[in-house]
């Protein structure tokens, strides 16, 4: 069960939901600044090691097509820094992708910018 202090946080992702973050270097439980995580312990797992977390959103941009996704993701062209300042400047304290797939379920890619909007589950 989240410790989180009691803060308003918004509901753009379901109760509960545990999201992984995978490493390609050092331990994914250690939260450094800006992370990606998945809704998918198995995706998450194609960048190395995972970490099980809950996280606090306050200020959310909601996403739902790749196109809108594009921008927030990172590449050797759009480091996670240029990033995170994009998504600060216009308000922002995440990024979630919620992409619906063919079973009717959903997909949750986030991005964070805060470590501390995240717990250990």
């Amino acid at each position: 069960m989240p410790r989180f202090p009691k803060k308003k946080s918004v509901s753009a992702l379901p109760d509960d939901l545990v999201l992984y973050r995978g490493a390609r270097t050092g331990r994914p439980d250690l939260l450094d600044g800006p992370s990606y995580f998945s809704s998918s312990e198995v995706f998450a797992r194609t960048y190395g090691p995972t970490a099980a977390f809950r996280v606090r959103l306050h200020r959310p941009l909601v996403v739902r097509d790749a196109a809108s996704w594009y921008p927030y993701a990172t590449n050797a062209f759009n480091p996670i820094e240029d990033v995170a300042a994009a998504v600060r400047a216009a308000g922002h304290d995440s990024v979630v992708f919620v992409l619906a797939r063919p079973d009717g379920e959903f997909f949750y890619t986030v991005f964070l910018i805060n470590p501390q909007q995240a717990e250990l589950v």
